[in-house]
């Protein structure tokens, strides 16, 4: 059985009050794999990558981690997002590139596998929509759902993901088009768990017929957050599989308080792996 992380490879590059930091691996898919390889799971990555020094250096990462790639190398300069970490405040900044005809990627995947994404634009959903293996969704962003029509949202989430992760901000964009909460969003789209973030404050999990809301009560001491969304789903999934792919209560509760410790080691550091990977200069 294989996690399988599928999409467009990039690097972040930190900085903090001007200062280069370094870089490492970056996108969610990318480092929920590479959490999940942490945690002592067999993963692969399949996607593309620029055929420049920035995309040799993602996949020299995921060789020294050991994970398995099928990477396409591409003539575009490898997307590269600049982080700068100004009082804990999270920026984009500097150019980025972007594919103008995505990759459809070829994914071979046993019924047992688990695919990975982290976007459902047209190139992703193609790539994985004939797979009969688990697909889960890690959303970090909904706006390319503004001017989507609800009944295309509906059309595109139902009956793919088993598992769907996105922050409030998305969860609240996405509830505000539909007209509809959570746990009518897990019914329609038929969607066994979906897990809402809330930062700091602590994270929802909704099935169509549970909802458990925890707190973080003591919370960390944070120097960069910008790795704990896709650390915490990891964790998630590594419980899920041990679970035998089993949504219970007490799943849910044993969820929060490993996925709680785990942030925090990954809060306390400079870099989305770093707990994993030193940046590099």
């Amino acid at each position: 059985m294989k996690y399988i992380g599928v999409g467009a490879l990039v690097v972040d590059y930190y900085y903090k009050k001007n200062q280069f930091l370094g870089r490492m691996n970056g996108k969610s898919f990318q480092n929920i794999g590479i959490n999940l390889k942490y945690l002592g799971n067999s993963v692969k990555i399949i996607g593309s990558v620029g055929e420049d020094e920035t995309g040799t250096f993602a996949l020299n990462t995921l060789e020294k981690l050991n994970i398995e790639t099928k990477i396409k190398r591409l003539s575009i300069p490898t997307n590269r997002i600049y982080i700068v970490d100004n009082l804990h405040h999270l920026e984009w900044n500097g150019k980025r590139y972007y594919q103008k005809d995505k990759e459809i990627y070829q994914i071979k995947a046993e019924k047992e596998d688990i695919l990975i994404v982290d976007n459902v634009y047209k190139n992703t959903i193609e790539s994985i929509k004939n797979s009969t293996c688990e697909k889960v969704l890690d959303l970090g962003s909904a706006t390319y759902f503004l001017y989507v029509k609800k009944e295309k949202i509906i059309e595109t989430f139902r009956n793919l993901f088993t598992i769907i992760n996105m922050n409030e901000k998305a969860y609240n964009l996405m509830k505000g088009k539909l007209k509809i909460e959570a746990q009518e969003m897990c019914k329609c789209w038929n969607v066994k768990l979906l897990i809402v973030t809330h930062g700091k404050k602590g994270i929802s999990f909704y099935t169509s017929a549970l909802k458990k809301e925890y707190e973080i009560k003591q919370p960390y001491k944070e120097i960069d957050a910008s790795g704990a969304g896709d650390a915490f789903f990891s964790v998630i999934l590594n419980e899920y599989q041990k679970n035998e792919r089993k949504i219970t209560e007490n799943f849910l509760d044993d969820c929060f308080e490993l996925g709680n410790e785990y942030v925090k080691k990954v809060v306390e550091r400079n870099g989305a792996l770093s707990h994993i990977l030193p940046l590099e200069k």
